[in-house]
């Protein structure tokens, strides 16, 4: 618990031309919380589906697409949490494959990569490299 607070917890931002991002990572009682400047936390429990809806899509990184997560694994020898699930959207609604993992190897920026099961079994990728605020 304590080695999960310290290293892939605290406050993260993201720098892209004109666009700043950030992100807060929590974790209390097996629950994960992420929370976006001035908007309301994303809460993820192990074992439960959580219907995250656009704002799932946001945070991880597909965008005007719903995002529900089934379970989460942490493995904290590689410090690193993947959350699977399904992503659908307003034009597709068979849900599809959804994978996301969270790196925070010391010495590295913290990155997510998220990956999506497209039409004919095509994976569509998306990532991001974090700083990490003190």
């Amino acid at each position: 618990e304590e080695l999960i607070k310290s290293d892939m917890t605290g406050q993260f931002t993201y720098t892209e031309m004109s666009y700043v991002s950030k992100l807060k990572i929590g974790w209390d009682a097996g629950e994960w919380k992420f929370s976006f400047l001035n908007q309301q936390p994303v809460h993820i429990r192990a074992g439960e589906r959580q219907c995250l809806g656009m704002a799932g899509g946001e945070l991880f990184l597909f965008e005007n697409r719903e995002i529900s997560i089934d379970d989460f694994k942490i493995d904290l020898e590689e410090q690193k949490i993947t959350f699977y699930g399904m992503c659908s959207s307003v034009m597709n609604y068979d849900p599809r494959k959804f994978k996301s993992t969270i790196s925070f190897t010391v010495g590295v920026l913290p990155k997510m990569r998220s990956e999506m099961v497209g039409e004919n079994g095509k994976v569509e990728l998306q990532e991001r490299i974090y700083m990490k605020l003190r």
